[in-house]
């Protein structure tokens, strides 16, 4: 887990990697074959993380850009980090004192806020492991006799 003073947060690379495509961030854990869907608040979440931002500096960003919603949102942000590290998506940056960059993701204006989601699909679990790069030794592949 992440303490408080831990301030911010990276990709879990080389085990995972993410792209964005049309407002949704897919992330494959490549050790475990999982893949990942992030959409809405979520998104703008696991950017601002992975752009050096504190999750308190992100839950800010987010009541200021809802406005007083009734929600925890503190409480959101964090539980949703504590899924993404329990998922081993992200991991505490080793420079983790350094300042933290400004929020930096962007809200769609007019919308409600909603929690933010993490959706996990093991579908292609075994297809992702059976990949032969994950066998790939310092000679290559394929490996010519």
């Amino acid at each position: 887990m992440w303490a408080p003073s831990m301030t911010s947060f990276e990709l879990n690379e080389p085990a995972v990697v993410s792209e964005t495509i049309d407002g949704e961030a897919v992330i494959i854990n490549l050790e475990r074959g999982i893949y990942f869907s992030i959409r809405g608040t979520g998104l703008s979440i696991w950017t601002d993380l992975l752009n050096g931002v504190g999750i308190d500096a992100v839950a800010d960003r987010l009541k200021s850009s809802y406005g007083s919603t009734g929600a925890d949102i503190t409480a959101d942000a964090r539980r949703f980090l504590d899924r993404l590290m329990d998922e081993g998506l992200v991991r505490a940056r080793a420079d983790a004192d350094r300042a933290t960059s400004p929020a930096t993701a962007s809200i769609v204006a007019g919308t409600v806020y909603e929690a933010p989601v993490l959706e996990k699909y093991a579908d292609m679990e075994a297809l992702l492991l059976l990949d032969p790069i994950h066998d790939v030794d310092e000679s290559g592949w394929p490996n010519r006799l």
